[in-house]
């Protein structure tokens, strides 16, 4: 098979494939009609059955697991923001987080956190312990940071700046940096554009 016939097999697999996301993208439609919560829709235990067959599969048919994992996540991802978008517009477009909506779930070593997001924007509130260190890391969503209690100690460049209670820092798209807290606790708050999933 030259290159030529390889590439008129990988687009025939191509819309193949789009036929069964179609089918699989209403099946998630109709779902998440039936759900009453955004925990259902979100159904972490589900979602590890899924990847958990996923990686059984690839196995079996000679694929990479860890390849198909990868792939999958990205397409259950899409398709959990699909049917939270569905599922929001079903409910109305203002939504309510009472405290017991927001439990707190680990992050980093030292420092719980919950998030709220919408399509373009997201907030999220860290609790974390002392000498708690978020690593050097940049990302594509603007940051903003409120200190709330405590001292956060923020690393960019050769810089290094300590923000206290009542205080803001404001970090531009994909600037390195690194976070960390003193030898007190500290509770913050962030406002992210755009959406950072995996926070969700």
């Amino acid at each position: 098979m030259n290159l030529l016939e390889i590439r008129h097999e990988i687009d025939a697999l191509d819309t193949e494939i789009i036929g069964l996301l179609s089918k699989r993208s209403s099946l998630v439609s109709q779902a998440g009609r039936l759900k009453k919560n955004e925990a259902e829709v979100r159904a972490a235990d589900r979602f590890a059955e899924v990847i958990q067959k996923v990686r059984q599969e690839a196995a079996k048919a000679g694929m990479d697991p860890a390849v198909a994992e990868k792939i999958y996540r990205t397409i259950t991802d899409c398709f959990i923001n699909k049917e939270l978008s569905e599922f929001m517009k079903a409910q109305g477009s203002v939504r309510i987080y009472r405290k017991e909506d927001l439990p707190l779930k680990p992050a980093v070593a030292g420092a719980k956190m919950w998030a709220v997001g919408l399509e373009k924007s997201m907030l999220t509130y860290f609790d974390m312990e002392e000498n708690t260190s978020f690593p050097k890391h940049s990302h594509e969503a603007e940051q903003i940071t409120m200190v709330l209690d405590g001292e956060l100690t923020f690393i960019v460049g050769s810089g290094q700046i300590t923000i206290r209670p009542g205080e803001v820092i404001a970090i531009p798209s994909n600037v390195v940096h690194s976070v960390s807290t003193g030898s007190d606790p500290c509770k913050a708050v962030d406002a992210w554009s755009p959406v950072r999933r995996e926070y969700l």
